[in-house]
């Protein structure tokens, strides 16, 4: 890996002796805890970015079909 891929993190002692516990339960390294969290936190972010455009979406569409609608009724708009 090159200088521009690393990332350090501080942490402070008792988190990281917490964090080592953790990982030795679970069978895995430290940098491999972390990178699972910040993977999950990437993906949860990514899942609220696509409802949000989907929520968008059907808003658009809801609008749309009112106009249509009003049209159809002959209602002014």
């Amino acid at each position: 890996m090159s200088k521009k891929e690393l990332i350090q993190f501080i942490i402070k002692v008792e988190d990281k002796k917490r964090i080592k516990e953790i990982a030795e339960k679970q069978g895995k390294s430290i940098s491999e805890i972390l990178c699972n969290y910040i993977n999950e936190i990437i993906e949860s972010e990514d899942i609220k970015e696509k409802y949000q455009y989907k929520l968008e979406e059907k808003i658009v569409m809801t609008d749309e079909k009112l106009i249509n609608l009003k049209k159809k009724m002959k209602w002014d708009y």
